[in-house]
Formats: C-alpha cells, sequence, structure tokens
C-alpha cells in the first residue's frame, strides 16, 4: 500500500504521554498527550509530578512510566528507553507505544524496527488510537512486518472510528485509491469530511475538490469555496490556488456564501 504520507500530518509517530498525579500516590488520574519538538526536548519543561523512585524500582508501571518520561524530557534517552522497557513489559499501552517509538528511530536504544511493531501492536490490541494508526502504517509500507493492505485498513479504520484526524483522512484515501478496501468515493468523501471537521488541512483540500467536481458527493460550488477557503487560510498553497481557480467560476452571491459558511465553521471552533 502507497500510504498518502506527504499529505498527511504524522504527529501520531512522536506522541508522548504524561500520566499526570498517578505514580506515587496509586490513584488512577487522568492522561495528557504532549507532543515533544522533533528533536526531542531541549530541557526538561513540565516535568511530571515528584517520582518515587523506590515504586518504580518496585515494579510500579505508571511510576516507572513517569520515570521514564522524565528522562525523555531531559533527553536522557538510554534511561527513558529502559524505563519506557519496564512499564511497557509490565502492560502500559502508553509505554508500549512510546517504547515502540525510541525502538523504530534507535532513539536510546539500538534500532530493532519489528520489535517496534511488536510493542506497537500491543498497544494497539489495547485501543490506543495512536498505535493503532502507526501500525497501520507499519502494515501499509511493510515495516517491521509483512506488508498487508486489508490489515494496515482495518487497524487505520479503528484509530479513525476513535476520531483520529490523521486515520480519518488515510481512510478518505484509501478508499479514494481502493487498497485494503473497496473503491468507494461516496465512503472517501465520508471520511475526508470527518477529517476536514477535524481541522485537518490536507482533508478541507479534499473536501473542497470533492465537492467542487462532484466526486461521491453532488457538484455543490458554494460547499467547495467554504472547504478550500478554510484550507487556503491554513495556508494550503494549492488551495490558495485552486480557490482563486474555483472563484472565477462562481458569481460573487454564491462566492459570499461560501465566504459566510467559511467564517460561521471557523467561530464555532
Amino acid at each position: 500500500m502507497n500510504t498518502n504520507m506527504n499529505m498527511c500530518a504524522t504527529t501520531g509517530l512522536a506522541v508522548a504521554f504524561l500520566l499526570a498525579g498517578c505514580g506515587s500516590m496509586g490513584t488512577t488520574g487522568t492522561s495528557e498527550i504532549v507532543i515533544p519538538p522533533t528533536n526531542g526536548f531541549a530541557r526538561p519543561i513540565d516535568t511530571p509530578p515528584p517520582i518515587d523512585q523506590s515504586k518504580a524500582e518496585a515494579g510500579d508501571s505508571v511510576a516507572q512510566f513517569n520515570l521514564a518520561l522524565k528522562h525523555d524530557m531531559a533527553g536522557q534517552l538510554a534511561m527513558a528507553a529502559e524505563w519506557y522497557r519496564k512499564a511497557a513489559d509490565s502492560g502500559l499501552k502508553q509505554a508500549q507505544f512510546n517504547y515502540a517509538l525510541m525502538l523504530e528511530k534507535g532513539a536510546g536504544v539500538q534500532q530493532d524496527v519489528p520489535l517496534a511493531a511488536m510493542y506497537c501492536e500491543r498497544a494497539a490490541k489495547q485501543g490506543l488510537m495512536e498505535a493503532r494508526y502507526n501500525l497501520a502504517l507499519m502494515l501499509a509500507e511493510g515495516r517491521g512486518v509483512l506488508e498487508d493492505d486489508q490489515a494496515a485498513a482495518a487497524w487505520m479504520k479503528r484509530a479513525a472510528d476513535q476520531g483520529y484526524p490523521d486515520a480519518q483522512f488515510q481512510m478518505g484515501y484509501l478508499h479514494r485509491v481502493g487498497e485494503g478496501v473497496p473503491k468507494d468515493d461516496a465512503e472517501a468523501v465520508k471520511w475526508f469530511l470527518q477529517a476536514a471537521e477535524n481541522l485537518h488541512v490536507d482533508a478541507q483540500y479534499y473536501v473542497g475538490l470533492c465537492f467542487a467536481h462532484g466526486i461521491g458527493k453532488e457538484q455543490d460550488l458554494v460547499q467547495a469555496y467554504k472547504w478550500l477557503n478554510l484550507a487556503a487560510a491554513a495556508n494550503h498553497t494549492r488551495a490558495q490556488r485552486d480557490k482563486e481557480i474555483l472563484t472565477d467560476q462562481m458569481i460573487p452571491e454564491a462566492v459570499a456564501e461560501g465566504q459566510r459558511l467559511s467564517v460561521e465553521f471557523q467561530a464555532a471552533q
């Protein structure tokens, strides 16, 4: 499967999880997604609550994870990888995913893409949508696993059903070209629209094109203008170009209505 990687945001491949307030108190707590910079954390910022290292050493998986994250944020990748592994082997899905990312990149640990796929699959089976998305890409591209378009599409759909915009966009792409799923323009537009409503800029552009050309939907130039205008406002260069082309084909009243719908959508966010 040739996934549409050049058009798809891949922040899901660089996600770390902060389990705030869980480690030393033994409470359930809530999780907050922390997206580190591309080159890692420059300094230990936004660190977790104080870590009870004895709990981590005694096998508390949440304390192990928080300790790993603290090392990760400080740029101490070897220590981070070791504690992520311990928490991952205890069954913590966030740790399984983070350890998979480190294995895949060779960050703090010897690169091992097949092992990365194994840990990613463990997290995916526990319902972590970022892991499901990443596993789908690995299956689609044959990274660390045998290439399997049908399995890739199945995992992508699970992530999309959880509301992950990148996965929703990819489901639209897969249905548009018929890879791992039936070719179905109406289904493609459905997924593109879900991702567009979740502020995925490439999806907004694709929805605009589909409305403009009547692909999977009845042609509607006002809706086409709305979505192209939204993508253009987010600095999507092709949307900016195509919006100008579309504008020349529309009467002023229709352009004004498309503009109104764009403003209304933005105001609702």
